[in-house]
């Protein structure tokens, strides 16, 4: 009995070993699958990174594409806007420009009217220029024709016969006032012209004040160019730099011309404001 009983206890402890070897065959093949199955997701993990990577570099791509494309329109529409503002800046300051020549010129004295009293003092003055006519030279070299006084002559229409000429591109026109004050400005007026100016006209000229009569000392007022304003019209104002000074005779000086052989005045009026 007792040998059976060990035969049993052996039998007992095959069986034992034998379940336990087994048990450790599928806990080891559990362990293998679940390592394969860890494997195996976190090589379809890495894939989908790669993947979401992929897509994100090719929204980066196309978002940065659709910033350069909106940062090239602001910049554009900067530059429009920068555009339209300088064009209206400078459309305002023309027009207060011109406003306030408007007004200036409607508080304005012309000095130089002769209807008051002024006139143009012909021996201080350029020479006429010579007509191309012979009948008229003659005439003119027996009777002088003061053409010079229509420099100073107001008239409402200017026509292009009626202008003061000398040879050449320098001259002189002596003016006195019919008052002694400080001269403001000085007002040319060419036969109407648009967009080119006739070539005949002033181009430089400077305003002198006489300290005497024969203008023997003079002392310059301001320097003038014609046309100041682009577009500005025949008639065109410029400011004296010297306001300070007070004289009944001015001196206007001639320097350049458009380009013409000679030099047409056809109004000149000399400012005061009141």
């Amino acid at each position: 009995m007792e040998k059976a009983m060990r035969v049993s206890i052996a039998e007992l402890r095959e069986d034992m070993k034998k379940a336990i070897s087994e048990l450790h065959i599928e806990v080891e093949k559990h362990g293998k699958e679940q390592d394969e199955g860890v494997k195996a997701a976190a090589e379809k993990l890495s894939s989908f990174h790669n993947q979401m990577a992929d897509k994100l570099t090719v929204v980066e791509k196309q978002l940065s594409s659709r910033l350069s494309e909106v940062e090239s329109r602001i910049v554009a529409a900067n530059e429009r806007i920068r555009g339209l503002g300088m064009s209206l800046k400078g459309r305002s300051l023309n027009g207060t420009s011109e406003a306030s020549a408007e007004m200036k010129r409607s508080h304005a004295v012309n000095l130089a009217s002769r209807s008051h009293g002024a006139f143009v003092v012909s021996h201080l003055t350029s020479k006429a220029a010579s007509s191309s006519s012979v009948l008229l030279s003659l005439v003119d070299s027996v009777f002088p024709l003061e053409t010079y006084n229509i420099a100073i002559t107001e008239r409402t229409h200017i026509n292009p016969s009626e202008a003061f000429c000398f040879d050449g591109s320098e001259g002189t026109l002596t003016i006195r006032l019919w008052a002694n004050t400080t001269v403001a400005a000085v007002e040319y007026e060419h036969d109407y012209w648009r967009d080119v100016v006739p070539i005949s006209a002033p181009d430089r000229y400077d305003v002198m004040a006489c300290m005497d009569h024969e203008c023997g000392e003079t002392i310059l007022l301001g320097e003038c160019r014609y046309p100041s304003v682009e577009n500005g019209g025949p008639a065109q104002m410029c400011e004296m730099q010297n306001r300070s000074l007070t004289t009944d005779q001015v001196q206007v000086v001639f320097r350049k011309n458009h380009g013409q052989q000679y030099t047409c005045v056809y109004l000149l009026r000399v400012l005061n404001w009141m």
